[in-house]
């Protein structure tokens, strides 16, 4: 069953930017295009499984600034 994600928390790091999910997305992808890591992208989102995560096109992700 797919599960819907959460909403992104209010308060983000500052760097963090956001990406508009587009058609064929997921979160590896995503993530290698900002060059972070999948659970970091997830965390940035409040996603506790990437397994049954679902992305919907027009969601937007926050996207974590990359680690040093």
């Amino acid at each position: 069953p797919a599960v819907s994600i959460a909403s992104p928390a209010p308060a983000q790091k500052a760097g963090a930017r956001r990406h508009k999910v587009e058609n064929g997305d997921t979160f590896y992808g995503v993530a290698k295009k900002y060059g972070i890591k999948s659970a970091d992208l997830a965390k940035a989102n409040n996603i506790e499984d990437l397994k049954t995560a679902v992305l919907r096109p027009g969601q937007t992700l926050v996207v974590p600034p990359k680690a040093n």
